[in-house]
């Protein structure tokens, strides 16, 4: 099962993915975790959403 705890883990490995462009290249098990979470078949779904592709981290504000 999936935790509160794994979805904080999953959005900041991402962001340290999309800040250093090869985060998972150095923690491969990390990759394989932020993979399994992503492949959970409603967390697909809610990914997928344009408005999350156009607001990928925190919100609309975010600077990044």
């Amino acid at each position: 099962y999936v935790t509160y705890v794994d979805f904080i883990l999953y959005e900041l490995n991402e962001l340290a993915q999309y800040a250093t462009k090869d985060h998972f290249d150095r923690f491969p098990g990390l990759k394989a975790f932020n993979q399994n979470v992503a492949s959970l078949e409603k967390i697909n779904a809610f990914i997928k959403l344009d408005k999350n592709i156009n607001m990928r981290f925190n919100n609309k504000s975010a600077k990044i």
